[in-house]
Order: C-alpha cells, then structure tokens, then sequence
C-alpha cells in the first residue's frame, strides 16, 4: 500500500506542473510562431529603390518585397573628404525591414549610428539599402538618388 500512496503522490505533483508546463510550450509557440511572419524574408541581388513621400516626409521603397539590413542616406556628391551619413542605421540579419521606410523612422531594434539629419531643401542625397549576411557577405543592394523638395 506504500507503494500505491507514493505513485499517487509522484502523479498528483506531475499533474499540477503539467497545466504550467503546457503553458509554457505554448507560450514560446506563438512567440516563435509571431516572429517568423513578422519580418519580411531577405532580399538578393540589385534591388531598385525609389524615394516617395509618407505624410510629407521622404520614404524610400523597393521591389521585389523583401527585407534589407541596412539603410544609409548621404549627401550627394559627397564633399572631398567625405562626410558623416545624415541617417543610417542597420538590424540583425534575422530581422531586415521593408520594403517602405519613412525618413528618421528605425526599425524596431534598429542600430542607429547618424541622424536622422533635417534635410535641407533643394539638396541631392543618395539612399542606399543592402542585406548582409554574417556581417560581411552582401547579397542584396540597392540605390538612388532624390533632391529633396517637400510636396505641395
């Protein structure tokens, strides 16, 4: 009877950790699950960029629909000696962003290392985006240039 008391009690105690252990696999489920669709899948090769406007402001945008990893705006041309990016930024690799980005708008968990400058009227800039992997392989890059005049 000893015996039937103790398998009683190992059961009672498994039973009340199997509600919290169920929880805690569902839990990271629908994490792994919300983040795999959260992020579009990764760019390749040349990538056409255009520079539209959202709410008045500037947003660059490409195709096909996919993801870089980094975004640089720079003054074009560059002064000799090069100058700092007026906005740049870049995220993980497993989590690009895109295909539309609103000027001075990081992604989340964006590293963020110029601006976002003001633009300055009438001034010609180049937008570049790329997907890297590994932190030195491109695989995906794209650029152009726009001349900043706020819409009407």
């Amino acid at each position: 009877m000893a015996v039937a008391v103790q398998l009683s009690r190992t059961a009672l105690r498994m039973h009340r950790r199997l509600p919290l252990a169920f929880l805690v696999a569902l839990a990271a489920c629908k994490d792994s699950t919300a983040t795999s669709f959260a992020y579009p899948p990764p760019c390749t090769g040349s990538v056409p960029v255009t520079m539209t406007t959202v709410s008045g402001k500037p947003a660059f945008a490409w195709t096909p629909n996919c993801g870089m990893t980094a975004l640089v705006v720079t003054r074009e041309p560059a002064p000799p000696g090069g100058e700092p990016p007026v906005w740049a930024f870049d995220v993980p690799m497993n989590e690009p962003f895109g295909p539309v980005v609103p000027y001075g708008t990081a992604p989340r968990r964006a590293n963020v290392y110029a601006g976002p400058a003001s633009l300055t009227l009438g001034t010609k800039y180049r937008v570049t985006v790329e997907y890297v992997v590994g932190g030195d392989v491109l695989s995906a890059h794209g650029s152009t240039t726009f001349t900043w005049y706020p819409p009407d």
